[in-house]
């Protein structure tokens, strides 16, 4: 009588098609989820952006005029829930934008991810005519 072979394991094809299944999935599952990490940084960085423009107004609101590039830190932190400075979740600078005529503050941009008018991002000219970003010396944490 004739004994017939009992296949054990995979061939060589079955193990090769679950690689490139696996790499597949794998590469579209890492590529969204790159997409959706750098989304919630960029989300997270516009969030304080608003809290810090929220707070210059705020000041603006309480003293009649924006606060002075020389000491923006000092002035603004009783405006902040925690009474600490947001700080960007990629290491960047939130500079102020400065009316070059009064020398103050008008609103903050992130130096990574530049302005945020509303849901969009700018990362071009910062302000208006009047505006000029100056170049950050002190980094904010």
């Amino acid at each position: 009588m004739p004994q017939t072979k009992k296949s054990r394991g995979f061939t060589l094809v079955e193990i090769m098609v679950v690689i490139s299944v696996i790499g597949v999935l794998s590469s579209v599952g890492g590529n969204y989820f790159m997409s959706s990490s750098k989304r919630a940084t960029m989300r997270a960085c516009q969030e304080n952006l608003k809290i810090l423009n929220k707070a210059v107004e705020l000041y603006n609101f309480d003293h009649g005029t924006y606060p002075a590039q020389s000491d923006w830190q000092i002035s603004l932190v009783p405006y902040f829930q925690n009474k600490s400075v947001p700080s960007c979740p990629k290491s960047g600078l939130y500079v102020p934008a400065i009316n070059s005529e009064s020398g103050q503050i008008v609103e903050f941009y992130c130096t990574i991810h530049g302005r945020f008018t509303g849901s969009e991002v700018q990362l071009g000219n910062v302000g208006g005519a009047n505006m000029t970003p100056p170049v950050p010396d002190i980094p904010v944490r």
